[in-house]
């Protein structure tokens, strides 16, 4: 159970601050939270799927369960941790888009099976329910910044990301920066 707070709030988090990263003025340092939270939460994660392995090792049934989607998402993380490290192109070479939207996916995968795992645990654990409201209002919380994300952008920049890139074009600019 003290694994949640990983998948349940670091992760997720880490994940919100990646999506600012096209908001004008944010430099770098979203960049820096996002792969600290990220390796943070993995870590915990790593952690927690340890323990519950040393635990359980022959649970069945929904246990055994939880048990292989906790280390597919831990399989999954370690994969971007290690493709960021080892193989992630220069900004500037044409394959960066490619591994851009693998990485992306490949995390969006991640979190999806990870907050999957988190209710199945929960609905596995004896606070099965004051757990799940409170997961659910955390996720829907961050849910909602995410789909506001847009709408705070313009509110930053002082207009649209379609907007912005029509003022780029026409200064002759190629690209957002």
């Amino acid at each position: 159970m003290a694994h949640v707070p990983c998948l349940g709030l670091l992760i997720p988090v880490g994940v919100v601050i990646a999506c600012f990263r096209t908001v004008r003025g944010m430099g770098t340092w979203w960049f820096h939270l996002h792969r600290a939270l990220q390796i943070l939460g993995f870590l915990v994660s790593l952690a927690g799927l340890s323990v519950g392995v040393y635990l359980d090792p022959n649970e069945g049934g929904l246990k055994w369960q939880h048990k292989i989607i906790g280390i597919t998402v831990n399989v999954l993380a370690l994969i971007q941790v290690l493709a960021g490290i080892l193989i992630k192109p220069p900004a500037t070479n044409v394959l960066r888009r490619v591994w851009n939207v693998s990485h992306w996916t490949l995390g969006r995968s991640a979190l999806a099976l990870g907050i999957a795992n988190i209710f199945i645990g929960m609905f596995l654990s004896s606070l099965a329910y004051k757990n799940i409201i409170a997961q659910a209002v955390v996720l829907g919380g961050l849910f909602i910044i995410v789909m506001l994300k847009n709408d705070i952008e313009y509110l930053l920049v002082g207009c649209t990301p379609a907007e912005e890139e029509e003022l780029l074009r026409a200064a002759g600019v190629n690209g957002r920066w």
